[in-house]
């Protein structure tokens, strides 16, 4: 395996290379032209493609901020906010941060409007956002209805308990019963409002997949 190879992309150290150093794995002066920048910044999306699809996020999310911190001149600088907003934004990923993918996302069509990317950033950006939302709203609607349902619980104890204990408590065996029927209505209405989100989200991420899918086809 060549020394080049050996730094090859396969942890977060190898970003260094691009930054200054890694003694014999880098050569000095490996970036002297444009073509050579943008040839060796495109080496880094194939590699952060690579991490990603080895299910290897965090080397991945690190090499994006590192990249993005030492070359936020890079002569593909589109290229690779849309491909580190795709890692932040991927479901396989266990600390997707919507909201710093939409940052990442957002940034192409204000500094970079006229590239190729900044149509599909626009559109994912708003696919991401509206994922986070409607799972926001779902996680709040489960715990809504955790919260109802253990509401049911105590008031069915209670309902056992007036009946067991006597029979004058008729208008209040109402009023419970009565709250009783009015919750389990609620609780109808949220599931059946969190099948709608859940169905929603599937079709975004979806959407977002076929981008993804799109883009890695037009990559060089």
């Amino acid at each position: 395996m060549s020394s080049e190879k050996h730094c090859g992309w396969m942890i977060l150290g190898t970003i260094l290379v691009l930054v200054g150093g890694m003694g014999g794995c880098a050569k000095k002066n490996a970036i002297k032209t444009p073509t050579a920048s943008i040839r060796q910044h495109e080496q880094f999306l194939t590699n952060v493609n690579r991490l990603a699809a080895q299910n290897r996020f965090s080397e991945a999310t690190s090499a994006c901020k590192d990249f993005l911190i030492h070359y936020p001149q890079s002569p593909v600088l589109d290229h690779a906010l849309f491909q580190c907003g795709l890692v932040y934004a991927s479901e396989q990923n266990p600390q997707k941060d919507y909201n710093q993918a939409v940052t990442l996302l957002r940034r192409i069509s204000v500094e970079i409007p006229m590239s190729s990317y900044s149509p599909n950033a626009t559109i994912v950006a708003f696919l991401v956002s509206s994922l986070g939302q409607l799972q926001a709203s779902y996680g709040k609607q489960s715990e809504t209805i955790s919260s109802l349902q253990a509401s049911e619980v105590r008031l069915v104890d209670m309902l056992s308990q007036l009946q067991a204990s006597h029979g004058k408590q008729n208008e209040t065996i109402s009023a419970l019963e009565s709250t009783d029927a009015h919750q389990k209505q609620t609780i109808r209405e949220l599931q059946a409002l969190q099948a709608q989100q859940a169905q929603a989200i599937k079709e975004l991420q979806g959407e977002l997949e076929k981008i993804k899918r799109i883009d890695l086809r037009k990559r060089p």
